[in-house]
This record gives C-alpha cells, structure tokens and sequence, in this order.
C-alpha cells in the first residue's frame, strides 16, 4: 500500500481508536486483515491476477467472525438475559 509520507489512513486511526477503548486483539487482527487486504485489491478498472479462490475465501472467514464477535454473540447474550432475568 503505497502512502504518502506521514498520512495514515482513517481506517487505521479507527480502528486503532477501537483497540485503545479495549477492542480484543483478535478482532483487531481479523479488522487489519480485512483492512488491508481489502484496501489492496479495490482498485476500479483493473484486474489482479494475484486474486485467488483461498484469498477470496480467508476474507470470508474473516468477515463472518467479526460479524458473530461483534454483533451475533452480544445479540445472542442480550436475548439471553432479556428473555431469562426480566
């Protein structure tokens, strides 16, 4: 990713805001991941031949647990606790 001296994407600053407000370091990872990668291969009008099925795949993967971490599990246990304690 090719940047110019001393700009740091917005995405890299929220995402660093994310970690310092307590953000687990796997999420961390799997978000940088999606990040970056993602930021490598959107690029309109062009093709990368570097694009493969397991890359396509791993992102997948990496989206669908950030999903279930972020959103499906604390759902889940609200409903829980909605539905149990109340």
């Amino acid at each position: 990713m090719l940047l110019q001296e001393g700009h740091v994407p917005y995405s890299a600053v929220l995402l660093k805001s994310l970690v310092e407000k307590g953000l687990p370091l796997r999420l961390q990872q799997a978000l940088d991941a999606v990040r970056v990668i993602g930021h490598a291969a959107v690029h309109p009008g062009e093709m990368d031949l570097k694009d493969d099925q397991e890359t396509a795949g791993a992102l997948f993967g990496l989206v669908n647990f950030i999903v279930e971490k972020m959103i499906a599990e604390p759902k889940e246990v609200e409903r829980l606790y909605m539905s149990r304690l109340q």
